[in-house]
């Protein structure tokens, strides 16, 4: 099924992890999806009624401004790639200082705890780090830093978590990386006091997806006090002391928001580039999906095979950075169709986008406001 969307003036709303484990089935990875394989037509959906951003004629309840907004874009203001991008608008890393490596300590950020046991640091030929040990901590600890920064709810199989919270510990030397092979304890605060099925999950410093550490699950233990208290996601005597090298970790359960998946494509009209983005935000979930795999024969980017969830609604945001310039595209209420089937039990929905250029201040407020 095709959907078309024309994005001519920018909707200027400043709208708005344990993780669980979405349903099984969408285990095929982005790359391994053969673009020549994929049929991408398919019948008229008829929802762009839905659709939030509209064209400038549009004169519904939504403020979507006047089409000569986009005349103000500053050009030359946005960074060459996502990943600086990501880093400029992620969340700020707070600085901690471990006195003595051989016996360790603790970190208390805003929403996690970390306890890191004696003799945990090492540098990158194996051997241990003695002394004073610096220690950067970046904490996602909304939907928005998630997307902000890079950091999505899914695992390394597709499948959608929702989260409790995640973070990045990196450590250093006189300015020499080091490796931090012995975290002992670690609580999140609880975003949802409800939620089952959280683990403990982990990411390498540019990973993209999120991995049970040890191919096991790593459940919590309750409360910090040992009352089973939920306020918080307590993991402790962590793989008993040994953290295996990873620099993120992620509190997530595995959730299932329907039995039935689709396959999204998403193609540019306009601006596609490279470094560009498509993230999902269901509503009342805690999830933030990213569509990673870029397609060149879109062009655009798609999901994992059947891995959309289909009649949820969310916000659905696409940006592209272009030479110096902001190019956004956003539905705070797009629903995930049933696509149609292309054979072989695939499900495929190619949702077309027009990317309008906008200004830094106007791009920043909208993803701000996730």
């Amino acid at each position: 099924m095709r959907s078309s969307y024309s994005s001519l003036s920018l909707l200027l709303a400043l709208a708005v992890g344990c993780q669980q484990p979405v349903s099984e089935g969408t285990d095929v990875l982005p790359g391994d999806v053969d673009s020549g394989d994929v049929d991408s037509g398919g019948d008229d959906s008829g929802d762009t009624g839905s659709q939030d951003t509209g064209d400038s004629g549009d004169t519904g309840s939504e403020d979507t401004g006047d089409s000569g907004d986009t005349d103000t874009a500053e050009v030359g203001s946005a960074p060459a790639t996502v990943a600086e991008l990501f880093a400029l608008l992620g969340p700020a890393s707070v600085s901690f200082t471990i006195d003595d490596a051989a016996i360790g300590g603790s970190v208390e950020g805003e929403s996690v705890s970390i306890g890191i046991g004696p003799d945990a640091f090492f540098f990158s030929d194996g051997s241990l780090a003695s002394g004073a040990v610096d220690l950067s901590l970046t904490e996602f600890d909304s939907l928005g830093d998630m997307v902000r920064g890079g950091r999505a709810t899914m695992t390394t199989s597709g499948q959608w978590l929702e989260t409790s919270g995640s973070f990045v510990l990196e450590a250093s030397q006189e300015g020499v990386p080091l490796t931090v092979n012995g975290i002992t304890d670690i609580a999140f605060d609880a975003w949802d006091p409800d939620a089952d099925g959280m683990e403990l999950w982990v990411a390498g410093d540019a990973g993209e997806a999120w991995a049970r550490p040890l191919e096991r699950p790593t459940q919590p233990k309750g409360g910090a006090d040992g009352s089973g208290s939920m306020s918080e996601f307590l993991f402790n005597g962590v793989w008993a002391g040994g953290i295996g090298g990873y620099s993120a970790y992620n509190c997530d359960a595995i959730t299932s928001l329907s039995p039935t998946g689709v396959s999204l494509d998403v193609k540019f009209l306009s601006h596609f580039s490279e470094e560009a983005a498509v993230f999902f935000i269901p509503d009342g979930a805690a999830s933030a999906v990213q569509l990673y795999t870029g397609d060149l024969s879109l062009p655009g980017y798609r999901s994992y095979n059947n891995g959309m969830p289909v009649g949820i609604t969310g916000k659905l945001v696409v940006y592209s950075l272009i030479d110096g310039s902001y190019f956004l595209f956003h539905d705070d209420a797009y629903t995930i169709p049933p696509g149609v089937d292309t054979g072989g039990g695939l499900m495929l929905e190619t949702l077309e986008v027009d990317l309008v250029e906008t200004s830094e201040a106007d791009f920043n407020a909208y993803l701000n406001g996730l």
